[in-house]
């Protein structure tokens, strides 16, 4: 019976811990400067690419086709998705009366 409620307590221990980095609003609402963002989860992806594999023509090629970009300021953002196991994460940009989802990587949104 006490091995049935150690079990059980860590259990409910660990679905609270989860719920929280999940729900507990432990996302930014602002995007931080210099922030890398990208209109697609792919080019965000060729982003981290050409970052482990030190490629300077594909990082420049992304920024200078405008698929990704480098915040110059600091945008208010709603996280739309982020996963617990992943380094990127879907995001809503507000300018104004306008929003844009992108995409950056979940460090530039969790709060330190």
């Amino acid at each position: 019976m006490k091995n049935l409620s150690k079990k059980l307590i860590l259990t409910c221990v660990l679905i609270a811990c989860f719920s929280g980095l999940l729900y507990a609003g432990n996302w930014a609402n602002k995007l931080p400067i210099g922030s890398i963002v990208c209109e697609k989860k792919d080019h965000l992806n060729q982003i981290m690419d050409a970052l482990v594999d030190k490629d300077n023509r594909a990082y420049n090629y992304l920024f200078t086709s405008s698929k990704c970009v480098k915040t110059k300021l600091p945008f208010e953002i709603t996280v739309i998705d982020a996963g617990l196991w992943s380094n990127r994460a879907n995001i809503r940009i507000y300018l104004g009366k306008r929003a844009f989802e992108m995409w950056t990587f979940t460090k530039n949104v969790r709060i330190k």
